[in-house]
């Protein structure tokens, strides 16, 4: 399972989070489940399109970093 650290390394690609989601944007719509969401990287792009977003991860870690990440949008 990747850490943290490794999880934050990737997430420096932008052109490749933007070419995911140039790909899937067309199917991402209405209520959208990430499975795996790790740090949020994508989910992050995920909440502007998709109507509700909910998160599954199953570290704690990366659970309390996506807490913070998205505190202030989370419901």
């Amino acid at each position: 399972m990747a850490d943290e650290f490794e999880l934050a390394v990737l997430s420096d690609m932008p052109n490749y989070y933007d070419w995911i989601m140039d790909t899937f944007a067309p199917f991402v719509r209405g209520h959208v489940v990430e499975y795996g969401a790790g740090t949020g990287t994508i989910s992050q792009r995920l909440a502007a399109t998709a109507v509700r977003l909910t998160l599954v991860e199953p570290s704690p870690q990366l659970v309390a970093v996506l807490r913070s990440r998205f505190a202030t949008t989370a419901k």
